[in-house]
């Protein structure tokens, strides 16, 4: 989906909230696009579905394998 920035400065991927609680999710991209203000917030973004999504709202994720999970979103990145 697309996603509508929050103008504040761009961030390395540790000083996200999605960086402290999954440091190593990303560790497949180099270091330098890591550690680099690479990363911006948003404060929205609009699902596959057409559905717009803020922080703090619920969501129902389907992965590949069942059952689908509820997640509160906490943090849009990109």
């Amino acid at each position: 989906g697309s996603c509508v920035h929050d103008n504040l400065p761009w961030h390395p991927y540790c000083a996200t909230q999605t960086g402290q609680h999954f440091p190593t999710a990303l560790s497949s991209l180099p270091q330098e696009v890591l550690q680099g203000n690479n990363f911006q917030t948003c404060k929205s973004m609009i699902l596959l579905n057409g559905d717009r999504c803020v922080p703090g709202q619920w969501v129902l994720v389907q992965s590949q394998n069942p059952p689908p999970l509820i997640a509160q979103v906490k943090e849009i990145i990109q």
